[in-house]
C-alpha cells in the first residue's frame, strides 16, 4: 500500500460500503500523476495534472472478473475485464483488472518517456511521444511474466 499526501481521491469517493479504497500505486509522468488503487474487488486509475493536484482529470473503475469465462485472457494471470476513458487535455488511460494483477496504458500529449514511481508496479516507458505508458501491478513474479508479454505484443 502506498500513503498519499495529498489524495485527491477522498474528495471523490464514491464507495458504498465496507470496502476501503487502498493505493496501491503512483506513477508521475511528465505533468501527469497516475494513482492507481483497489476498492474490494474494483480495480481503479485517476489522474491529476502537475499544478491542479486537487481535480481529477481522469477516473476509471472496473471490477474483477467474476470467473473464468467473464472477461479476456490476451495477458498472462488473467481473466481481465477492461474499462477505459477519455480525460481532459487530451488523456485518455485503459484499465484491465484481474484477481492478481493489473495493467495500465496511459496516454497524455505531454507523454514522457521516463517516469518516477512507487508500489509493487513497473512501468514499461513508450517508444516515442506517440506511445501510451504502460503500467504493471501486482507481485514480482506475475510483473515479470506479463511485463514480457506486453514488450512481445507491442
Amino acid at each position: 500500500m502506498v500513503n498519499l499526501a495529498d489524495d485527491p481521491l477522498s474528495e471523490h469517493d464514491v464507495s458504498i460500503g465496507p470496502e476501503k479504497r487502498r493505493v496501491v500505486g503512483e506513477v508521475r509522468n511528465g505533468p501527469d500523476r497516475i494513482i492507481i488503487y483497489t476498492t474490494g474487488q474494483k480495480c481503479g486509475l485517476a489522474t491529476t495534472r502537475k499544478g491542479d493536484d486537487k481535480d481529477l482529470s481522469l477516473h476509471v473503475l472496473t471490477a474483477w472478473p467474476k470467473d473464468h469465462t467473464d472477461g479476456t485472457t490476451r495477458l498472462p494471470h488473467g481473466p481481465y475485464l477492461n474499462a477505459s476513458g477519455n480525460g481532459s487535455r487530451g488523456t485518455w488511460a485503459s484499465l484491465s483488472c484481474g484477481k492478481e494483477a493489473m495493467v495500465v496504458k496511459f496516454f497524455s500529449p505531454a507523454i514522457a518517456t521516463t517516469s518516477t514511481y512507487r508500489g509493487s508496479l513497473d512501468v514499461i516507458k513508450p517508444p516515442n511521444a506517440e506511445s501510451p505508458v504502460s503500467i504493471v501491478v501486482g507481485p514480482r513474479d506475475i510483473r515479470e511474466k506479463i511485463s514480457a508479454a506486453l514488450k512481445t505484443h507491442s
